[in-house]
């Protein structure tokens, strides 16, 4: 038997006539036609958790879809939250003509996915590893992390350590590639410097396999870093410290040890990491405890070229380096601003919730595309405009695809997945998607700016950002994921104005429906799900000509508020 830690019921029944008094509620299944709600096209109904409502179609057969969605927040990021079941029952109803058809159950790890130009992914990053560098932030160095006093902790720099020299070009230096504070466990690796450009610092590790980098993609990185990365994630999220006083460059160390944490035969890599505890202090100060593992620079370790597989036989050529290294530096830019921000900048005692952050990582890399591409978000971008040109097609497959291809993964089943709280590719293509529906919705210029330079985290920071209930405007995101570029006639709330999903992703699976899973309701059918908080789910019927219907909700007391389901009448 199902466990239920909260029972929801929507009871969906077809009324043939007014003596019909069966079934829960049974005294809202004799309503007047008069009286019954009415939905035209493109309408959209809030139901609450508790009461019901009854439907009528009386101009013709309707077809509607149901998104139930829990307004609740996780425990925490690693403790998704208890589940809410919820049962649909339908009753004297018919499929919908007009929706989209029940989804075969999927394979364990979804279908193959293609890049923009029909070629299959043969690799896919390892989130795992970017999240758990996330969460031994939080529980490592939040302690670290002392509340500043009048004056204390602001400025750009609050380490007692000497202004290191801008090196220069040739000059050999030492980084700890350990990610942790502890010195036992440091891996001290010794880089050469391999270019100094206005706001990177370009070091190649010795140890690297041969050939390493030609002058040429040294270069390409530089430059990138200077007229792409940095002016897209800093003009979206603010200015990094600069604790090192190297004149406000990033260093990025090209070293084998982040190859090395590659397992051999692998069908994920790592392209690259920041970690927080690089800008705590070897000594403590009045505002950060030691961290003894802390290389006191703003750094990012990136994947060595490893042409011949002579780390764990996994083969990376310098093409796909310099393919995975600019998205993966821009996506962990957004991290080193936000940590950075938080400690130098805004005094805050507490880093971003893991789901957040990640989703404002996941933005970046966005925004990458869309500057590459010299295009804007509100475009409502199509397949076709992505296929248009090499130059919109070559910077969609390097910056943008990636979060497609995890939207997806949120759609294929969006009932087991959740916007917020456990971190999985299917969270993180629904945080990326709810963001950008957010930012558009908001009008604001600053929106993203706002969400890094914040003292709060999670559901707090958002409603701070967003003015309002963010469970609120989740709920209604959750409607357009259906209604965008579906239901014409729907209110502008419902769309999503900046991407024509129904368009694009079904090329990345190679498939001419889109990936949503659409539940179907039938007579005496009963589906059931089991809702993570901030889940969603999706079932469509139809109401035929002159008969009635009544949508009951209900739930016990503690959980009925938290309940923000919604009708949409499709056709």
């Amino acid at each position: 038997m199902r466990a239920k830690l909260v029972a929801l019921t929507l009871g969906l029944v077809l009324v043939g006539c007014e003596t019909n008094t069966t079934g829960p509620n049974s005294s809202f299944y004799g309503c007047a036609m008069g009286d019954a709600t009415q939905m035209s096209a493109g309408q959209v109904l809030s139901l609450g958790g508790a009461g019901g409502v009854c439907l009528a179609d009386a101009g013709g057969a309707g077809d509607y879809v149901i998104v139930p969605f829990m307004a609740t927040t996780p425990a925490s990021d690693t403790v998704a939250g208890a589940k809410t079941a919820v049962d649909i029952l339908a009753g004297g109803i018919g499929a919908s003509s007009g929706g989209l058809p029940d989804r075969a159950p999927l394979a364990p790890g979804g279908p193959p996915l293609f890049d923009l130009s029909g070629q299959p992914f043969a690799r896919q990053p390892d989130e795992a590893f970017d999240v758990a560098l996330r969460r031994r932030e939080i529980r490592d160095l939040t302690g670290k992390i002392h509340p500043a006093g009048p004056g204390g902790g602001s400025g750009m720099r609050t380490m007692a350590t000497s202004p290191s020299a801008v090196p220069s070009v040739g000059d050999l230096v030492s980084y700890n590639t350990a990610a942790a504070c502890s010195s036992s466990a440091e891996d001290i690796r010794t880089g050469r410097v391999r270019a100094v450009s206005q706001y990177a610092i370009i070091v190649e590790d010795t140890t690297d396999p041969a050939p390493g980098l030609s002058q040429s993609d040294v270069n390409y990185f530089a430059a990138t870093m200077d007229t792409l990365v940095y002016p897209v994630d800093t003009g979206a999220f603010g200015t990094p410290s600069d604790i090192d006083s190297n004149g406000g460059r990033t260093i990025i160390f090209f070293t084998s040890s982040v190859n090395e944490r590659t397992p051999a035969n692998s069908q994920y890599y790592i392209g690259g990491f920041f970690w927080a505890g690089d800008l705590f202090p070897h000594q403590s100060t009045s505002r950060l405890s030691a961290c003894p593992g802390s290389n006191e620079a703003e750094i990012f370790y990136a994947l060595a070229p490893d042409p011949n597989g002579v780390i764990n036989g996994n083969v990376f050529n310098v093409d796909f380096v310099r393919r995975v290294t600019v998205s993966t530096l821009g996506h962990e830019f957004q991290h080193l601003i936000n940590a950075s921000r938080r400690l130098f900048v805004n005094n805050a005692n507490v880093f971003e919730d893991v789901w957040l952050n990640e989703g404002l990582s996941h933005i970046a890399e966005e925004l990458l595309f869309y500057a590459a591409a010299h295009l804007q978000p509100g475009l409502n971008l199509t397949l076709d405009t992505l296929r248009s040109s090499d130059a919109i097609r070559v910077p969609a497959n390097e910056f943008v695809v990636n979060d497609l291809s995890r939207y997806i993964s949120f759609l294929e089943r969006p009932d087991t997945a959740s916007v917020m709280g456990i971190d999985n590719l299917a969270m993180r293509g629904a945080i990326w998607s709810f963001l950008r529906y957010a930012a558009d919705r908001s009008g604001s210029a600053t929106f993203f700016y706002d969400l890094d330079n914040s003292t709060t985290a999670g559901v707090a920071n958002l409603r701070n950002v967003i003015g309002s209930d963010p469970l609120q405007w989740m709920r209604d995101w959750a409607v357009s994921i259906y209604a965008d570029d579906a239901v014409p006639g729907v209110d502008p709330v419902y769309t999503q104005p900046s991407w024509n999903f129904r368009s694009v992703l079904p090329a990345l699976t190679n498939d001419s429906t889109f990936p949503l899973r659409v539940h179907a309701l039938s007579a005496g059918s009963t589906l059931s799900f089991d809702l993570l908080p901030g889940g969603t789910a999706f079932s469509s019927f139809s109401l035929d000509a002159g008969h009635r219907g009544v949508i009951d909700l209900s739930t016990d007391a503690a959980a009925r508020k938290s309940l923000r389901g919604s009708l949409i009448r499709i056709r």
